[in-house]
């Protein structure tokens, strides 16, 4: 089913197409959207698009999902390390992601008492060429890049080695096993 983020009516209508099938055990939040340029040059068309995909739309998934929601469910909010440490010209997307940190603790609490987990995961850089139509072209980060996430004594690559889709990560806090806490992960 295909659904516009940034619409609140198409959320609201891809929740009650999802009710068709049921109950649901969980909900990732998954979405990642900024103009990546220069402050001044940010329209706030821009600013508003990229709150709208990687904030808003959460809450408001949430919200539509909830009443299909049982006791032991869980959401899983994919929010980055952007949130946290940033970079120039990242402004919309940082504030998103430190609004998504916000929004998993705020719902966490709230949903607690009905027996639903609320978590958050922060990645780092993730490869999404493929996704974008440019596979053949690997991700090439820059040494800044890798500075933001330096293991002791390890020496950035040239390369960054392309990651393979997985939501193990995400699985993992959504698993009945993290039944006893509510956190987020870089």
């Amino acid at each position: 089913m295909a659904c516009d983020l940034a619409d609140a009516a198409q959320i609201r209508a891809a929740a009650l197409e999802l009710g068709s099938f049921g109950d649901l055990d969980g909900l990732v939040n998954n979405a990642g959207h900024s103009p990546f340029k220069p402050l001044e040059r940010v329209s706030v068309e821009e600013w508003d698009r990229s709150l709208d995909l990687n904030l808003r739309a959460m809450f408001l998934c949430v919200q539509a999902l909830l009443p299909r929601m049982r006791r032991g469910s869980a959401v899983v909010n994919i929010a980055s390390t952007r949130a946290l440490m940033s970079e120039p010209h990242a402004e919309a997307y940082a504030a998103s992601k430190g609004g998504v940190l916000a929004l998993t603790h705020a719902l966490a609490v709230s949903l607690q008492d009905r027996g639903i987990r609320v978590n958050a995961v922060a990645p780092g850089w993730i490869d999404v060429s493929g996704l974008q139509g440019r596979a053949s072209r690997p991700l090439r980060l820059r040494p800044a890049d890798h500075g933001q996430h330096p293991p002791a004594g390890w020496a950035a690559p040239r390369t960054w080695p392309r990651p393979r889709p997985s939501c193990s990560t995400a699985g993992g806090r959504a698993s009945s096993r993290a039944s006893a806490w509510s956190s987020t992960a870089a």
